[in-house]
């Protein structure tokens, strides 16, 4: 009988499969994973940078639109609401009648006066009770300082009770007015 030879294929394959390089020559020859792995990264890749684009482009074109128009609408509504403030007067405070011999009318001439006082709370007319004699001194001796042509001015009434609200303001500790407002002014 013949001798029968040793398959050198199979003795071959099997070394090879013990071996780590021969394992990986297997693979690169095959191609198929190294391939395969390469895509997937590339796929992740370019599946995570499509996915920071489609952000970018909604937050630009989408949201950021609907917050210009929300902070917008915000701004309107807080305008809105401060106008009603201003509108809404105020607790007042009436300083009693003074009645003042202008500059230069050589007691020919009196300003009969009465001021009311705008403030914010009830809380502030309590200082200007207290501050009061302070307020009507003030108020006098601005009178005394103008003349009768001064008072008669048509500018007067606005700009004296600017003036006088800024004077007032540096005597108070608690509280600023926030309007002053002439309930009479005669010059005789």
């Amino acid at each position: 009988m013949a001798k029968q030879r040793p398959n050198t294929n199979s003795n071959r394959s099997r070394k090879d499969q013990d071996n780590p390089e021969n394992n990986e020559n297997a693979k690169k020859e095959s191609g198929e994973s190294v391939i395969g792995e390469k895509t997937k990264w590339i796929l992740l890749i370019t599946g995570i940078l499509i996915a920071m684009a489609g952000t970018v482009v909604l937050a630009k074109f989408v949201l950021w639109p609907q917050y210009k128009k929300f902070q917008k609408k915000r701004e309107q509504t807080k305008k809105e609401e401060e106008k009603k403030q201003e509108n809404k007067l105020g607790p007042i405070y009436t300083i009693g009648e003074l009645t003042v011999n202008p500059y230069g009318s050589n007691g020919l001439r009196f300003v009969i006066a009465e001021v009311a006082l705008e403030v914010k709370n009830e809380d502030m007319i309590e200082e200007l009770k207290k501050r009061e004699p302070q307020i009507k001194d003030l108020l006098i001796r601005y009178f005394r300082e103008r003349s009768t042509n001064q008072i008669l001015n048509p500018n007067f009434q606005d700009s004296s009770a600017v003036a006088l609200r800024s004077e007032i303001n540096q005597r108070l500790f608690k509280s600023q007015i926030d309007s002053l407002y002439y309930l009479k002014l005669v010059v005789q």
